[in-house]
């Protein structure tokens, strides 16, 4: 039987460079249409992880908030907030993505963006970290204080060493919310694997904050 996402990819014959899989570039060379749209909305609200995620790469390509009128866009967050809370975690940070294109057109964003910081799958969670300064409150911190236990790890670069990557980005992002840069060192910890991975402790986080507390408070 023929994915329902077939109806998508079917636009791209013809104008593919990509000689495997399905590119962007490719994609960006479509023109939004109302049958396009409906196209990408179904597959959106399909129960078929692929459909989904072909959508989700359609519709971050293509959909803008000036490409679309008001109702379609109230379609698309509505399918696309289903999907950010799907049981698909996978497509959790496309759908967080997409959600942040339109986040003026979203009520409830800041709560949606604040549940993703603890969601189960890393890219939501790194997402929702991407997006931070989309939806905090000034110099608000609070919210990312639980990444520095997130036990995510990653390769930074190629054969390059494991990171509690997360942590890292969630202390970047407080730097970036507050307007300072913390003297970092760095911590390691050995998995039961033997490898190594590295992490920037937050201690000059908590001094920081701890002061500032003192300071408001007088």
């Amino acid at each position: 039987m023929e994915r329902l996402s077939s109806k998508l990819t079917r636009r791209l014959d013809g104008i593919r460079t990509c000689q495997f899989g399905i590119s962007a570039e490719d994609i960006s060379k479509l023109d939004v249409d109302g049958d396009l749209f409906q196209d990408i909305v179904e597959c959106l609200q399909s129960d078929e992880f692929a459909d989904q995620q072909m959508a989700l790469l359609f519709a971050e390509t293509l959909l803008t908030p000036d490409s679309l009128n008001l109702d379609q866009a109230r379609e698309l967050i509505y399918a696309t907030k289903q999907l950010a809370a799907s049981k698909h975690g996978q497509v959790h940070g496309p759908a967080l993505t997409i959600l942040g294109n339109f986040q003026t057109q979203v009520p409830d964003y800041r709560r949606i963006m604040l549940d993703a910081l603890h969601d189960e799958d890393p890219m939501a969670r790194r997402q929702a970290l991407v997006l931070y300064s989309s939806y905090c409150r000034s110099r608000e911190t609070e919210p990312l204080e639980s990444f520095e236990s997130d036990t995510y790890m990653a390769e930074i670069s190629m054969g390059g060493p494991l990171v509690y990557e997360l942590r890292n980005l969630a202390l970047e992002t407080i730097e970036s919310v507050i307007g300072k840069r913390f003297k970092k060192t760095e911590e390691s910890e050995a998995l039961s694997n033997g490898e190594v991975v590295y992490w920037w402790e937050w201690k000059s986080y908590h001094e920081w904050k701890r002061s500032w507390v003192k300071r408001l408070i007088g």
